[in-house]
């Protein structure tokens, strides 16, 4: 892998391109050589700490550039911003993205990266399906406004909340563009206590026989104690006068803290503390 990438390159592509440089396969898509293969193992530590190196240069270069700051949140939209801290042990985002050669060592899963800037980021589209879920059914609904400290009577008005809010409609007719609630992406505020954004970690799954040795599929995460910031355009509700913008942020905030977002959050990841 080309040391020289990280020191002017973007994250992302070093991660999916520059990562496989050295890899070499036949037409069939088998590799060939296996140096190459066992030259992962052992390499891992290196590898993330150069990662992080690259993030935190260019986190740097975008909280100096204006310019790029008016492209990820421009001045003239009036959006709040909810920051949370990821939980120990951090969160898996992208995972379905094909990461994979079949070399011994290498890193399996995929990771989200902002195309333009490489750092890594929870799509919007993920954020607003995550709050979506809270708005299936009324007792849903109901759970999560007790857990907010909201009025239980706004429960029988979801339907309505949930047109409005993530599918844009009032009255089953479209609310204009500038009306409406907007999910940006979730993009990474501030690297932990020791420097990271991102961190190497491991699953080993065992299959249909527990008694299997399992071979660990290495996988890289957005780090525990990263702070990530969630970007929303909110509106006060037409349909529930007291379920304002600020209320809005407040109960989003109750839900992410609840659930967790993005993979493997019925095994701890994506879990959010107080930042």
């Amino acid at each position: 892998m080309p040391a020289t990438y990280f020191k002017n390159g973007n994250t992302g592509f070093l991660y999916y391109r520059d990562y496989f440089t050295d890899v070499r396969a036949n037409e069939n898509g088998i590799l060939v050589d296996e140096k190459f293969s066992y030259a992962f193992i052992g390499k891992s530590e290196a590898k993330i700490k150069e990662i992080n190196e690259a993030l935190l240069k260019e986190k740097n270069r975008i909280l100096k550039d204006q310019a790029w700051q008016q492209v990820v949140m421009p001045a003239n939209i009036t959006h709040r911003n909810l920051e949370l801290k990821i939980a120990y042990p951090g969160l898996v985002t992208g995972i379905g993205i094909e990461h994979e050669t079949g070399s011994t060592g290498e890193y399996k899963l995929g990771m989200q990266f902002d195309y333009t800037s490489g750092m890594p980021i929870i799509a919007g589209s993920s954020v607003k399906g995550i709050l979506r879920t809270a708005f299936e059914n009324e007792e849903t609904f109901a759970f999560f406004l007790e857990l907010a400290g909201l009025d239980s009577k706004i429960a029988a008005k979801y339907k309505l909340l949930k047109d409005e809010i993530f599918k844009g409609n009032r009255d089953k007719k479209p609310i204009s563009i500038y009306q409406r609630d907007i999910f940006f992406d979730a993009t990474i505020d501030k690297e932990n206590s020791k420097g990271k954004f991102i961190d190497d970690d491991a699953i080993t799954p065992h299959g249909n026989n527990p008694l299997k040795n399992p071979k660990p599929l290495a996988f890289i995460k957005i780090a525990s104690g990263v702070i990530i910031r969630f970007h929303f355009k909110l509106e006060d509700s037409v349909v529930e006068g007291n379920f304002t913008k600020k209320v809005k942020e407040s109960f989003f905030k109750t839900i992410l803290t609840t659930i967790g977002i993005g993979a493997k959050t019925n095994v701890g990841y994506g879990q959010f503390t107080e930042n």
